[in-house]
């Protein structure tokens, strides 16, 4: 019974509409450039996630609640990246920090085997493929902010355009794709506080 607790907590920290609300009350309360980062990587991940499920086209166990390809996990990654990227720029805590971010990782594994929609191997690749997509935007956010940009479109228009052509059904990832677009055409043009006086 405590196990079926657990995995409900977990759930709730990593919903959707959770990790919209973090980004939503960080753009406005707390840090914009930095949840503006974020939300660029979280989109990212989901059409990163949904391009390698349509590579690798992994059925799901006839075990488990899901349907389309299972592998990578997409919950998984996408909430690594995240929590892993704002775990990343908290300045204090320094071991704590990472302590709490692997029990979250732990906590969203176990959620998903518990309420079986992916297996061990799902997460796990969920959690490597989720580190390189980490690794590769905190490496692009170390540029110059148009060779970051740039890079990032370029890659997120690559991938839409490999969504679009392998056949399957797209129109949630163009969804996401077209809310990356028009949130880095805030970043492109924003308004120079001067001109704002």
């Amino acid at each position: 019974m405590i196990s079926f607790y657990i995995a409900w907590f977990f759930r709730l920290l990593t919903e959707d509409v959770f990790i919209t609300g973090i980004i939503l009350f960080g753009l406005v309360f707390l840090n914009k450039k930095l949840f503006k980062n974020a939300l660029f990587l979280i989109l990212t991940g989901i059409l990163y996630s949904y391009a390698l499920k349509i590579t690798f086209q992994i059925p799901p166990s006839q075990f488990l609640n899901i349907q389309g390809f299972a592998l990578p996990s997409g919950h998984t990654l996408t909430r690594f990246i995240f929590y892993g990227f704002l775990t990343y720029h908290t300045e204090s805590y320094r071991h704590l920090k990472w302590i709490l971010f692997s029990i979250l990782m732990l906590g969203v594994g176990h959620y998903l085997i518990f309420f079986r929609f992916h297996n061990q191997i799902d997460i796990l690749a969920g959690y490597f493929f989720g580190l390189l997509l980490l690794i590769f935007y905190l490496y692009l956010m170390k540029q110059t902010k148009t060779t970051f940009l740039t890079t990032l479109s370029i890659f997120n228009t690559a991938l839409i355009i490999y969504i679009f052509f392998s056949g399957f059904p797209y129109s949630l990832q163009l969804t996401y794709y077209c809310i990356f677009l028009i949130a880095l055409a805030s970043q492109i043009f924003r308004i120079p506080r001067q001109l704002k006086n």
